[in-house]
This record gives C-alpha cells, structure tokens and sequence, in this order.
C-alpha cells in the first residue's frame, strides 16, 4: 500500500483542483504531505520496476471527480454544467462497458467525444480572461510577420502590467499552423492530447482495460481548464510520450528528436537537463546528443538574432528567457487577491502559488519579497541534490524533481500541478499496462 502513487495523486488532485492551482493553506499543507510521501517512496524503494496493484476502479473515480470538479467557462454556467454532464455521461457509459458488458470502450469513440467536448469548451470561451491565450494566439503572427516577438506589445489584460512572452520559439513555430487555421493557438492542444491518447493506445496494445486507462488521461481533472486558458503542457507530455514510444521501440533517433522537443518549448523544465544529459553521455553516444539539441536550432536562432540587433541594451529574448525575474511591483498589486481569474479580476495573483514562497508570504506578508524567493531557491537547489543522488528511474526522476520545483518556487499554478499529476497517471498506466522503460539502463545506446 505505501509504495502505491494512487494516495498522493488522490491527494493532489483534492490539493489544487478545487481552488484551480491557487493558494489555500489546506492545499498547502496536502501538498507538503504529498512532497514526503513520494520522497518517502523514492528513498526506501528497492526496485526500478516495483509492480503494484490498482483496481479499475480507481479510474472510474478519477473520471467521476473529473465530472463534479469541473470549473470552466466562466461566463457561462449552462456550457459549465453541459461539459459536467457530458463527462458525467462518458464515465457511466465507460463503466457499463467495462464492468457490465465487459467490453473495452473504443478508442475512436473516447477520441471523438474529447474533441467534439474540447471544441465545445473552446467555441463557448472565444475570449478567455488570462494573458497566456493573447500571447500564444498573437506570437507566432508576429514571428511570422518578421517581427521580434520578444519586444511586440501583446493584449493588456491586467492593470499597470506589460503581458510579456515568456516562452521558447519553438512553441510559436508549432502554434503557427493552428492559429492560421482556426484562428485559436488551443486547437494545437487538442490535437497533442489526441496525440497522446493514440500513442497510449500503442503502447498499452492488447491490455483489457486500455480504453478506460486512456479516458482517464483524456478527461483527467482540470483538462479542459487547461485547453480554455492555453497552457502548453499537454504539448509537454506529447513530447515525452513521443520520446518513451519510440524509445521502447528502440527507433531511437525519432525519440532523442521528441525529447529536444520536449524541453525546446518551455525553459520551466530545464531542471530536468543536467540528470538525462548525464544518462545520454554516461551512454557514450554523441550522435544522440546531436540529435537532442535539434530542435533548439530556432532558441539559437533568436539568441544570436536577439544579440546582433540590441547591441546597446539587453536583448527582449534574453530578458524575458535567459533571466528569469520576478515582477515585483506587479507581484504587489496582486498580493491580496485570493480568487481565481474571472471577469471580475483583473490581476494576476502572483502570490496566490501552490507553493513555499506563497505560504510565507501569507505568514509573513512584511517579509521581503527577495528574502523570501531566495529561501525558495535554496530549498529547491538542496532537494534537488538530494533528488539527484537517489537511484530513480525515469518516471520517478521526473514526479520527484516535479514536486521539489513546484513547492519551492514561486510561481507554482494550476498547469504546474496539473503536469505533476498527470506524470504520476502516467507511471500508474505504465504499471497498470506493464509498460517497461528502461532509459536508466547504462548500456551503450546505438542509434
């Protein structure tokens, strides 16, 4: 039973879901209670590929919380309740067909259902009052326009603030077709959770429950938050799914490329970097190592670009990348507010994270705002190191340092832990489908 990730990411869930990612002292407090039991797991366990049991049950009630928690759409609270019921709807069926009819649910069917819900949630929430969607929807036209994308004012929505990009160019160049197309960059996320789904389905093969493990990544709470504000991690996991499949299938060329992908979209996870680049060099294969920095080709591309044109000032690419910053006086406005973004809040709550810096904040609100982000800092280096010396596999690696970066850094939300809990729903489907990866292995890699 303790080995068993189920408890944490049930507690998790219960964490950040209610309050969508934002600042409660009883999320804190779950979430400091997850953050020692996976450390706890990861300390005493014995073995890389420890087998333990999950009922199916279990993915029913993921589906059903999924339904209940549902938060969306602010502005209109009939598409709300139609996307409850419509999930609502999905898990009955799923579990008349697996426990009843003892039959697997299609594949094409759950796949329609998410896109014909998804496209719902998008068309109902045409303008969504967060400054992630302005910057991915109006980025990749101004890249291709000639523009910097890294100077451009983008759409205001929060007073006395500048909306500022904050992302990697590679993003943009994958965002551009959809914004093209559909004139919305959310579309790009429907089509990589039904990237995933497919690669799952691949995996998972003749598993009896495969479908149900499926569903339960496609309507995993807060999915559809996350496609209405346009966060890019479900592009993250498709990424690194893509990397694990053809891993497993040993067409390691396509699999270092999607695990460049997987880091050249976000610089967030760049914590990841110094443990795999070790494992690719422990390998001996410089040809991988070619291989991964592909797809940073347009991050090198801007960072020289960026150079030869601000030679007087700090270029915008490596102010609003390569110097990560904290906007203080931004930060201070927000100080007090303890609700979500809605029609009605127009400030961003930087100091509403799930995370250390945030409950001092609270504790402390006369503490200085640098004192307090260095002690987050520290933390997070110091677990990290220790992280590093533990023997984890690579699912492992990733939900440990996961947790350590999302509970010490200060601007910890709803995509972050959202991320969290869906690496460990992977390593439970892993388990559940008797999935074996073994990228930990310190063979020679031959490409």
């Amino acid at each position: 039973m303790f080995n068993n990730p189920i408890y944490p990411l049930l507690l998790l869930l219960i964490a950040f879901v209610p309050t969508q990612g934002y600042f409660s002292y009883y999320g804190f407090i779950l979430v400091t209670i997850v953050l020692l039991y996976f450390l706890a797991i990861f300390i005493r366990k014995s073995s890389k590929n420890e087998i333990y049991q999950t009922h199916p049950f279990f993915f029913i009630g993921i589906l059903f919380f999924s339904a209940i928690s549902y938060q969306g759409i602010f502005h209109n609270i009939d598409a709300r309740v139609m996307v409850k019921l419509l999930v609502l709807g999905l898990t009955g069926y799923i579990f008349i067909s697996q426990f009843i009819l003892k039959k697997n649910t299609s594949i094409i069917f759950l796949l329609l259902v998410y896109i014909f819900i998804s496209v719902f949630v998008v068309t109902n929430s045409p303008d969504p009052k967060i400054d992630v969607y302005y910057l991915l929807k109006e980025s990749p036209m101004a890249l291709f326009q000639g523009k910097d994308p890294y100077a451009i004012h983008y759409t205001q929505l929060y007073p006395n603030t500048s909306n500022d990009l904050g992302y990697l160019p590679s993003s943009l160049i994958y965002l551009f077709p959809f914004v093209v197309i559909f004139n919305d960059p959310r579309f790009g996320l429907i089509f990589a959770n039904v990237i995933s789904a497919l690669i799952l389905y691949k995996l998972l093969k003749k598993n009896g429950y495969s479908n149900l493990l499926i569903s339960c990544f496609l309507f995993f709470p807060q999915t559809f938050n996350i496609l209405e504000f346009s966060y890019l991690e479900p592009m993250l996991l498709m990424f690194l799914l893509l990397f694990i499949y053809f891993f497993i299938n040993r067409k390691l060329k396509f699999s270092f490329i999607f695990l460049g992908l997987f880091f050249s979209f976000k610089h967030n996870y760049f914590i990841y970097l110094p443990h795999i680049l070790s494992k690719i060099v422990r390998r001996q294969s410089i040809k991988a190592i070619f291989l991964f920095f592909i797809p940073f080709i347009f991050t090198f591309i801007f960072l020289y670009q960026s150079s030869a044109m601000y030679k007087n000032i700090t270029p915008p690419f490596i102010n609003r990348i390569l110097i990560p910053y904290l906007p203080e006086k931004f930060a201070t406005l927000a100080s007090q507010n303890t609700t979500p973004i809605t029609d009605k809040v127009l400030i961003p709550p930087y100091y509403q994270a799930l995370s250390v810096p945030a409950a001092m904040r609270h504790l402390a609100p006369n503490m200085n705002v640098e004192l307090i982000n260095k002690y987050g800092l520290i933390l997070l280096v110091f677990f990290w190191l220790i992280i590093l010396t533990l023997k984890l596999s690579f699912m492992d690696y990733l939900i440990a340092t996961t947790i350590v970066y999302n509970y010490f850094f200060y601007h910890s939300f709803m995509n972050n832990y959202y991320f969290l809990a869906q690496l460990i729903l992977l390593s439970i489907i892993f388990n559940a489908g008797k999935i074996k990866f073994e990228f930990d292995s310190n063979d020679r890699l031959e490409l």
